[in-house]
C-alpha cells in the first residue's frame, strides 16, 4: 500500500469444513527482555559450563588434608615378612650350582618356613634373650631344647646360613620328646640341613650340612637320596666317620 491509505482488516477465508477462518493478527512486537541485547545495554557475564571440544575448566581448589599417621606394624609382621625374605633366597634358582637336586625336595624346605613363620607370630623374647637361652641348653646337653631355641632366633633372622647349620647339628642329636616328635624330628633334619647347604658355600660347611640332611632322609627311610646326598658330601670334603656312618644309615 502506498502512504497514506488506511489498512484494511483482512477478509476472514472459509475453512475447508465449514468453520470460519480467522486472518493472523499482526505479530505483536517481543518485549526487549526476550530478544537480544541492543547496542549499549549492559550485559551480565554468562556463567562458565564444560566444554565437549577440549577447553580446561578449572575445578574448585582441593581441601589440603593432614597427612595419615603411619599405622604401627606389629613384630610379628616384620618377623613374618623376614621369613619370606629367607624363603626367596631357597627358590630353585638358588640350587641351580648345586651337586645334590635340592629342588625335589624344597617341600621340606618350605615347609620349615612356613612353621618359622607361624612361630614368629607368638614370639615374645628378644634376640639376645634368645641366644642366652640357646647357651644354657647347649650347656645343660638338651639338643631338643636348643633347637626349639634356635628355631626362635632364626624366626628373627631367616638368612643367617651358621644359624641353620647350628639347627642341624643339634636335631641330629636331639632326642624326641614323644612319638609325634619322633616323626617330625626326620624332616626337620632334612629341612635344616638341605636349607644350610644351599646358603653356604664353604665346600667343608657344604659337605657338613649335605651330611646332616643324608642323616635325616635316612631316618626317615628315604634310601636313594640318602646315598645321594652322603655321596655328594664326601665330594665335597673328605671325612672318614661320615663313611662309617652310610655303612650304619644306609639299608642295602
Amino acid at each position: 500500500m502506498t502512504n497514506g491509505e488506511a489498512t484494511q482488516p483482512a477478509p476472514d477465508f472459509p475453512s475447508l469444513h465449514g468453520s470460519t477462518v480467522q486472518s493472523p493478527s499482526p505479530q505483536h512486537e517481543m518485549p526487549r527482555s526476550s530478544r537480544g541485547m541492543t547496542n549499549g545495554e549492559a550485559t551480565q557475564p554468562a556463567p562458565d559450563f564444560p566444554s565437549l571440544h577440549g577447553s580446561t575448566v578449572q575445578s574448585p581448589s582441593p581441601r589440603t588434608n593432614p597427612p595419615p599417621s603411619p599405622v604401627p606394624r606389629p613384630a610379628w609382621a616384620s618377623l613374618l615378612l623376614a621369613t619370606v625374605l629367607a624363603l626367596l633366597l631357597t627358590t630353585p634358582s638358588a640350587f641351580a650350582a648345586k651337586a645334590f637336586p635340592v629342588d625335589q625336595f624344597s617341600y621340606f624346605l618350605t615347609d620349615y618356613d612356613q612353621e618359622l613363620a607361624r612361630l614368629a607370630k607368638d614370639i615374645k623374647r628378644s634376640a639376645p634373650e634368645i641366644e642366652g637361652d640357646i647357651a644354657a641348653a647347649e650347656a645343660a646337653g638338651n639338643a631338643r631344647l636348643a633347637a626349639a631355641s634356635l628355631e626362635q632366633l632364626l624366626t628373627q633372622r631367616p638368612a643367617e646360613s651358621q644359624l641353620w647349620l647350628r639347627l642341624a647339628r643339634q636335631l641330629a642329636i636331639a632326642q624326641p620328646l614323644n612319638d609325634s616328635d619322633g616323626y617330625v624330628l626326620p624332616a626337620k633334619l632334612v629341612g635344616a640341613g638341605l636349607k644350610a647347604y644351599t646358603m653356604l658355600s664353604a665346600p667343608a660347611e657344604e659337605a657338613e650340612a649335605l651330611g646332616l640332611a643324608a642323616q635325616g632322609f635316612a631316618r626317615r627311610e628315604m634310601w636313594r637320596p640318602a646315598l645321594t646326598a652322603y655321596k655328594e658330601s664326601l665330594k665335597l670334603a673328605e671325612n672318614t666317620e661320615l663313611r662309617i656312618r652310610i655303612g650304619a644309615d644306609i639299608k642295602w
